[in-house]
């Protein structure tokens, strides 16, 4: 199991964990929804994405953009698999939200950083 960046963190006390969770959720609220980075590609119309919106604030289980995208035959699997790559490189960076928030300077979070990539090498 791969050790997170923000679990070293707070472990390792270079941050709060109060601080990792509003980082956390500040990152979350900066990705681009799937919706519209498949306009943005190109891989689907934005009538396709109202079709996909609607159907998923009607459904009952709170069905998710990629499953009814999938199930309807708008977009592969393999679609939405680089999605969610293109979404995870879009976010902003965890460090970078730390340091806006006051929670931890730039050379400290160098030395987290570094400290953190020796300890996966271990």
């Amino acid at each position: 199991m791969a050790y997170l960046l923000g679990d070293f963190l707070v472990e390792n006390e270079f941050v709060t964990a109060d601080h990792l969770l509003v980082a956390l959720e500040r990152q979350k609220k900066s990705r681009t929804p799937l919706g519209q980075l498949a306009i943005e590609v190109g891989m689907v119309s934005a009538k396709e994405v109202l079709v996909i919106l609607t159907e998923q604030r009607n459904s009952d289980n709170q069905s998710k953009f990629g499953d009814i995208a999938v199930n309807k035959g708008i977009l592969e699997r393999e679609d939405i698999e680089k999605l969610f790559k293109i979404q995870e490189e879009k976010a902003e960076l965890l460090g970078n939200i730390l340091i806006n928030i006051g929670a931890i300077s730039p050379p400290k979070l160098l030395k987290a950083l570094r400290a953190y990539d020796s300890s996966k090498k271990d």
